[in-house]
């Protein structure tokens, strides 16, 4: 999973850079692992299980995806 984790800090450093007034902006974000106990092929085997989160400003006016889609019709 590391080829994920080098997508998901390469896309936070942009984030945290960029300032513009149509873009939301990064406010956090989270990345952790955690060993679990899997079954696999009958066995319970160690795994990583990997959360990466992104915490977005807020949008008072509801969601983007709404705003464009009124502003489109």
């Amino acid at each position: 999973m590391v080829g994920a984790q080098s997508l998901f800090e390469n896309e936070v450093h942009h984030l945290m850079r960029l300032r513009h007034p149509n873009i939301v902006r990064l406010m956090g974000y989270c990345y952790e692992t955690k060993k679990v106990i899997l079954e696999y092929r009958g066995k319970n085997v160690f795994a990583e299980r990997s959360e990466m989160l992104l915490c977005l400003e807020y949008l008072p006016k509801g969601s983007l995806d709404g705003y464009i889609s009124v502003c489109v019709a």
